[in-house]
């Protein structure tokens, strides 16, 4: 059957190409662990707020622009978790939140 025929070529230069292509997987494990815990980070820092602030618009106004500059810069960003007690790590969830 020709849908299912395989081709198989010897060539030294897999052996190579293998180790790129397992290191390039273990990349991404450890990029979308990472990406979890952020997310995770990102679920408690939400709910930090509603209980401080009762909504997001409040958060925003209080916590995280409180010169209403209409952006949040990371001293701002740093100074509001700490009123918010938020423990997790920090400069993940600013690259996490960051759009620059």
């Amino acid at each position: 059957n020709k849908s299912t025929a395989r081709f198989v070529v010897h060539d030294p230069r897999l052996g190579e190409m293998t180790k790129w292509t397992n290191l390039e997987t273990k990349q991404q494990r450890i990029l979308s662990r990472a990406k979890v815990e952020a997310s995770k980070d990102l679920a408690v820092f939400r709910s930090r707020l509603l209980q401080e602030h009762g909504n997001f618009a409040r958060a925003w106004r209080r916590s995280l622009d409180p010169d209403s500059s209409g952006s949040v810069v990371l001293v701002e960003f740093l100074q509001a978790c700490r009123r918010i007690n938020f423990t997790g790590n920090l400069h993940r969830l600013w690259k996490l939140l960051d759009s620059d």
